[in-house]
């Protein structure tokens, strides 16, 4: 790489080097030509690499040396004012020399894959990966979720990013969607057809709220959650209701009982709550009335006086 190369980008980018400086440096003016010097270090190493370089290209590493240099958490000069909470992890010499000797500071897991999967095979896949959903995420989602993986914890990636503790809340739950969007194991199957709910309520005749209550209890088949929207695959599939038990003859439903004491269903489950209708319990949210259905005695002189 020519020297002339690096004054031409180093003058071409200088202004979005200053913007960038001074929007990660306004917590912290001082920091200011620290980031500045990174960046033009950060351009050298890329121009040194990369000669041909695009201008996206060089602005995309750029951006990325404010997060860099904020993860290095307190130094001397104070790069972070509070103090990050310190991992501590064990370590064999022989894991630091293969780390050393190129594996990309990355340790294979054993429990990753089968015992014969390589990790240069997994640093690959996860690279892949991590890719896929740096696709699908905002700039916000996509910085938050760098600095996560950097070992901040949330409270500092809100600080960082100028968030309250609702928006650090909600931007991860997103991020979490999007991952789970993309890598859960239930999806679309190609070559078939799929239904939304206003969809499969017409084919059905029912209204969507109830065919929504279908996917979430899980009783139509083939029915996936994507991007926020359910899916059925059609020919829509009419809903498979579990089997109810057989029921005992010698209970009774609140609805029975009212009829035979002539009470409102309301005042029967009052009568059930407070312990007023002899044997009768509650069966996950349903009450059971033995038969034949007593009345205590205060409450049944009470009835029969109205009557």
């Amino acid at each position: 790489m020519t020297e002339s190369i690096f004054h031409y980008w180093f003058e071409e980018l200088q202004p979005v080097m200053n913007r960038i400086a001074c929007h990660w440096s306004e917590d912290c003016p001082a920091h200011r030509e620290d980031m500045l010097q990174e960046m033009a270090l950060k351009l050298y190493l890329v121009l040194r690499q990369r000669p041909d370089a695009p201008r996206d290209y060089l602005i995309a590493a750029l951006r990325r040396v404010p997060l860099d240099y904020r993860s290095r958490g307190s130094s001397v000069n104070k790069l972070y004012q509070k103090d990050r909470r310190k991992h501590w992890r064990t370590v064999s010499l022989d894991a630091i020399l293969d780390e050393s000797e190129g594996v990309g500071g990355r340790r294979h897991h054993p429990r990753w894959g089968d015992g014969h999967s390589s990790p240069v095979e997994d640093m690959v896949v996860t690279e892949l990966m991590y890719a896929q959903l740096q696709e699908r995420l905002n700039p916000r989602q996509a910085a938050f979720l760098e600095l996560r993986l950097k070992g901040f914890r949330v409270e500092e990636v809100a600080e960082l990013l100028r968030l309250n503790g609702s928006q650090a809340n909600n931007v991860a739950i997103a991020v979490r969607a999007k991952a789970k969007t993309l890598w859960e194991a239930d999806g679309p199957v190609p070559g078939t057809d799929y239904a939304d709910l206003h969809q499969a309520a017409r084919e059905l005749g029912v209204s969507p709220i109830t065919v929504q209550g279908y996917c979430q209890r899980g009783i139509l088949a083939g029915a996936f959650k994507q991007r926020g929207r359910w899916l059925i695959p059609r020919p829509v599939p009419p809903p498979r209701f579990p089997e109810k038990p057989p029921r005992d003859p010698g209970l009774s439903t609140v609805i029975e009982a009212a009829r035979e004491l002539h009470l409102s269903p309301v005042t029967v489950r009052q009568c059930c709550r407070r312990g007023e209708i002899v044997g009768a319990f509650r069966q996950g949210s349903v009450w059971q009335i033995p038969r034949p259905i007593r009345l205590n005695g205060h409450h049944e002189g009470q009835d029969s006086s109205k009557h």
